[in-house]
């Protein structure tokens, strides 16, 4: 025996350290992954394989689909396997013969009547996961379908191709298409520690998924402690194309989503798209941003790394960031500069093709050099950027930063893009006849006009280089005249003005000589225009062109204007409102007035007391400014930081708290001056009903003079949901129904048992997910004798989310037989007579004195269903149940049956 157990532990320790090498096929004949150690014996159910693998074994997976069996039960891997497709579906093909492209390898979500919520779901596995050679298609996740998998609860509108939690996963030539969740991340969701290492894709493609928030991405801190720094890897899109993902919730984030992460030195929400392509395939009015995110504590915009990437999103108003850090960044592109085929690889002229950084290639965790079909990354000099390496060649842009028409004496710069310093680029440029108006050196990148009205000239460039195509971007300059400006100087005493001209060369301009025209404006209405000028200078009239136009002046009046800004909240004090004078002088005095009131509103100005000693103030009325006065902003004392609630309560039912964990009873806002703004607390959507502690809701401060005061908003979430202790179902064997019918609201039951009876059974059904039984106060509940007379138990439930909600259920058990009839007992007390019908099951009711007594009936929950003067109830219509009947001053029971 002791032999044996030697034996037996060393094969145990060799499996530890051997890497085994298991085999997938769709249509294999082998159903015992045990064996599934060569193709020839290739297991068909891929899960089964997973769950014999261990860390460190490699799955080899041949062409075709896999799909789930339900929409709750994903693939699932626990553990650090390999796992590889791509290969062909026969002969004994080895990695040489993959090609995810074209012997693809479907991991689907697709169900006979409907989609699953997960297709692969990673969970604490121990140590990193590889995949390579997949395609994760056709998931729609929405949290009606949320499960639990091996202890860990899963919400079914989270990642919809996979839910990595607590997990490293290395991915490599994965494709993630029409994938759609209504939470977040359509094709991953990452929910990992600090200190652990993020996902890494390398030549991956995520095309046409949709989530609430992440349409591809999505990552949750699991825990909030720092991590060391350099301990863990960041998220990183190492050669990704990103084409038509989106978002349904605004701020969502088409590729990327953070929730809840937090510590000082988490590397892991720092993420890095490196020679990517990220279209959005929509206008710039209907996409969103590229990242976003809610309780981003320690996300700084400065940590994210664009490097050699090419988008259509733009840097400041699109999600790349106020100042990420970016390197060779192209933002703004066009579908025709992206130029992708119908597989999303880069067609010849696309900006893609060889824009690519070699260095980069060798931050991938994968270690891989080649695209995602297996072809190699560097073709012709520098890798393509996304997915898809291609032979087209690399093509040179031309940029300007001036109009093609260029006037006369200003600079056009010439620039290039081509993403690399290392490409051999030459200028030049062919005439079409004339004489020489634009100098333009070889290899210089600037050009000058020297003289207007010539010949047109052509502007080329020429790429030395044989990983380069020609330059496009050709373009033809012409010089024109230079459109001068024209300032009007006014003087006090004087009878003249000057047309002065602005913008001319230096050279060029000689004041008050040549380009200056002068007019007499000495009566009152004289307003002479300026509607040409004849220039003297052969050279000036070539190279300067005047746009005829007209100009009005009026010497003798200060025309006032108001001042910018001039206005105020409701209830605030008012600005001086002081104006300035269309002629620059200090000669004038007082203020401006406007129009009466102080209700929110706009004002015009008036003259007021506005004076000058030599000339009338004229208030110009075609300056179209007012006085504003705005409605007031309630300045909120206590807005709720959070809001508790009952499992399956309304937000309307919320109790609110305020910073100092102080229940709300009445909000508290003030407006300017120190004035008391009244008004109520209310949720934008009282009606929904949470599910979880994430999603955030909009509660309002609604003035009660809405007139004066705006309505404020904060979002808030639920920061805890109280749960429930109710029971499902009561029975009693033998005895009559419960009276009244079983309802969890409930909570007092009557039954009645034959006299001969010794022992009942009281039998309940609990929803053991949100409460339990309390074994120290349930009493009388399974076989009881049950002694004469009336007997009383009690039934104790308490909630598992808050021991502190209890409930108690009482069942009252009557012994003696039925009345035989209609059911309705003959009841006399104190002279009071109750006696029923048999045929119309109607009550009726005598009383000492003979008269027409005031009659209430009560249910069993003390509800009051009748109150009326009469000596007969009809109780046809009432339900079978214990009922509590007054009259005459006396209090009987009931019971119909």
């Amino acid at each position: 025996m002791k032999r044996s157990l030697l034996l037996i532990a060393g094969v145990l320790w060799c499996a530890a350290v051997t890497a085994e090498r298991f085999y997938v096929k769709a249509d294999g004949t082998n159903s015992n992954a045990f064996i599934a150690t060569s193709w020839e014996k290739a297991c068909n159910n891929l899960q089964s394989v997973i769950d014999v693998a261990n860390r460190g074994d490699e799955i080899w997976v041949a062409k075709g689909i896999y799909s789930v069996t339900s929409r709750t039960a994903p693939f699932v891997i626990d553990k650090g396997v390999h796992i590889y497709g791509g290969f062909p579906v026969t002969g004994n093909p080895d990695m040489n013969s993959r090609n995810p492209q074209t012997q693809e390898t479907v991991l689907s979500g697709r169900l006979s009547s409907a989609s699953a919520c997960h297709i692969l779901a990673i969970l604490s596995a121990d140590g990193n996961v590889i995949l390579d050679g997949f395609i994760f298609q056709d998931a729609n996740g929405d949290s009606s379908a949320s499960t639990t998998i091996r202890g860990i609860d899963i919400p079914g509108n989270n990642g919809g191709g996979i839910y990595v939690f607590n997990s490293s996963v290395i991915a490599a030539r994965l494709t993630f298409r029409n994938i759609q969740v209504t939470g977040k991340g359509a094709a991953v969701y990452e929910e990992i520690p600090a200190g652990m290492d993020a996902g890494n894709y390398n030549s991956c493609l995520f095309a046409d998924n949709t989530a609430g928030y992440g349409g591809v991405y999505s990552h949750k801190a699991l825990t909030t402690y720092n991590a060391s720094a350099d301990t863990e890897r960041p998220l990183m899109f190492i050669n990704c194309t990103f084409f038509g993902n989106k978002v349904t919730e605004e701020g969502g984030g088409d590729i990327l989503y953070y929730e809840k992460t937090q510590g000082e030195k988490n590397r892991n929400v720092s993420p890095q798209f490196l020679n990517c392509i990220i279209y959005s395939d929509r206008s710039e009015y209907e996409r969103g941003h590229i990242i976003n995110g809610n309780n981003l504590s320690i996300v700084d915009y400065k940590d994210i790394g664009f490097a050699n990437v090419l988008t259509d999103y733009y840097t400041e108003s699109e999600g790349l960031g106020s100042n990420p850090l970016t390197v060779n960044v192209r933002t703004g592109a066009t579908k025709e500069d992206i130029k992708l085929d119908a597989n999303y690889s880069p067609l010849q002229g696309s900006w893609a093709v060889n824009r690519g950084n070699t260095e980069y290639l060798h931050r991938s965790a994968s270690n891989i050099s080649t695209d995602i079909t297996g072809a190699s990354r560097i073709r012709l000099g520098y890798p393509d950027l996304g997915a898809f390496e291609t032979l087209n060649k690399g093509v040179l842009q031309l940029l300007e930063d001036h109009s093609v028409q260029l006037p006369y004496g200003d600079v056009l710069k010439i620039t290039n893009d081509a993403w690399t310093d290392d490409v051999s680029f030459k200028f030049g440029s062919s005439y079409t006849g004339g004489i020489e108006y634009i100098k333009l050196e070889a290899n210089n990148s600037t050009a000058r006009a020297v003289r207007a009205g010539g010949k047109d000239i052509t502007i080329s460039a020429t790429v030395e280089d044989d990983n380069w195509g020609p330059a496009y971007g050709e373009y033809t300059v012409s010089t024109v005249k230079r459109v001068i400006s024209i300032s009007k100087t006014l003087t006090e005493t004087g009878t003249t003005f000057e047309v002065l001209f602005n913008n001319m060369l230096i050279d060029d301009l000689v004041r008050n000589k040549d380009y200056s025209v002068t007019a007499d404006i000495s009566k009152l209405n004289n307003t002479p225009s300026v509607l040409h000028v004849q220039f003297l200078n052969t050279i000036a009239s070539v190279n300067y062109a005047f746009a005829e136009g007209k100009d009005n002046f009026q010497q003798l009046f200060w025309l006032i204007h108001p001042t910018d800004n001039q206005g105020k909240e409701y209830g605030g004090n008012n600005p001086e409102e002081y104006g300035y004078a269309e002629i620059e002088n200090t000669g004038f005095t007082g203020k401006l007035a406007r129009e009466m009131g102080e209700d929110p509103g706009r004002y015009r100005y008036t003259i007021g007391t506005l004076s000058h000693s030599n000339y009338p103030v004229v208030f110009p009325t075609y300056i179209d400014r007012f006085f504003e006065i705005t409605k007031c902003n309630p300045r909120m004392v206590n807005w709720p930081v959070r809001i508790t609630l009952l499992e399956g309560q309304k937000l309307s039912q919320a109790i609110l708290w305020d910073e100092k964990d102080q229940e709300i009873k009445q909000p508290l806002a003030w407006g300017v001056n120190g004035k008391i703004i009244e008004g109520i607390f209310h949720f934008e959507n009282g009606n929904a009903v949470p599910q979880d502690l994430v999603t955030p809701y909009k509660i309002l401060f609604t003035p009660s003079d809405t007139a004066r005061y705006t309505v404020a908003e904060k979002n808030v979430t639920v920061s805890y949901i109280r749960g429930t202790a109710l029971l499902k179902n009561i029975t009693v064997v033998p005895g009559a129904p419960l009276s009244p019918a079983f309802d969890p609201l409930v909570f007092t039951y009557v039954t009645r048992v034959a006299i001969n009876e010794a022992s009942i059974r009281i039998s309940v059904d609990i929803d053991a997910v949100t409460a339990r039984l309390d074994p120290n106060l349930l009493s009388d509940v399974g076989s009881k004798n049950v002694a004469l007379g009336e007997n009383k138990f009690y039934i104790n439930v308490v909630s598992l989310k808050d021991a502190t909600i209890k409930t108690q259920y009482t069942v009252y058990v009557l012994r003696g037989d039925p009345v035989e009839g209609n059911g309705i007992e003959n009841i006399t007390v104190g002279g009071l007579k109750v006696y029923p019908t048999v045929t119309d099951e109607t009550i009726y009711i005598e009383t000492v004195e003979g008269n027409v007594p005031e009659v209430r009936v009560y249910n069993l929950t003390g509800k009051l269903l009748l109150n009326a003067r009469q000596n007969s109830i009809n109780l046809s219509s009432y339900p079978n149940g214990l009922y509590f009947l007054q009259a005459d001053g006396k209090t009987i029971k009931v019971v119909k049956k």
